[in-house]
């Protein structure tokens, strides 16, 4: 499981790094106003910061924005803070002047279809009967991540994963518990769940 999760990420990251195409938002709901969508049903908009934002691109936005920078497997990346508003925070990661990931941890903010920091996975499976729970060690961290097909990705605590759930060989009769998210990830590209 470990090394598909990194042969994914690792496409998504090379992919990601190319210049794309710009993710054309399709459409909001009425009951997300704060998120367009594209026609496969990815984020492209997140309380109005695009999936394809640029660093440039910051000073259009109609928010403050701080900026700093993240160190990753020895590569150094721009990061930004966007403070939207109620308390909302956005964060961006750039490479070669492009969002790659865009995500929070912000208590107000809603994602698709109503999962928010601190649902349950319960929720988030519910909304999401196609994804999958991956977790593991990563380079240097434990990660407990639910993917859904698209874009949109959730991060859960590993802490509150059961101990066993990360030997080097997962048992199979690991019981997940129903895992609070921790933090609601977009990335440039749709993640597959499989």
């Amino acid at each position: 499981m470990r090394i598909a999760l990194a042969v994914v990420l690792a496409s998504a990251a090379s992919i990601s790094a190319s210049p794309g195409l710009p993710v054309a938002p399709v459409h909001t709901t009425r009951t997300e106003p704060h998120i367009a969508f594209d026609a496969n049903g990815n984020v492209a908009r997140f309380y109005g910061v695009p999936i394809n934002l640029t660093i440039p691109g910051l000073k259009r936005l109609p928010y403050r924005v701080k900026m700093g920078h993240i160190v990753k497997e020895g590569d150094r990346y721009i990061t930004a803070q966007i403070q939207i508003k109620d308390g909302i925070v956005v964060d961006a990661e750039f490479v070669r002047g492009r969002v790659y990931r865009l995500g929070t941890a912000s208590p107000n903010a809603v994602g698709p279809r109503g999962i928010r920091v601190g649902s349950r996975l319960s929720d988030v499976r519910a909304a999401w009967p196609a994804g999958k729970l991956i977790y593991g060690i990563g380079e240097k961290n434990l990660y407990v991540t639910f993917l859904t097909g698209a874009n949109i990705l959730y991060n859960f605590d590993p802490k509150d994963m059961p101990r066993d759930a990360f030997d080097d060989v997962p048992p199979k009769d690991v019981k997940i518990p129903d895992l609070k998210v921790q933090y609601i990830r977009f990335e440039d590209i749709p993640v597959p769940a499989h």
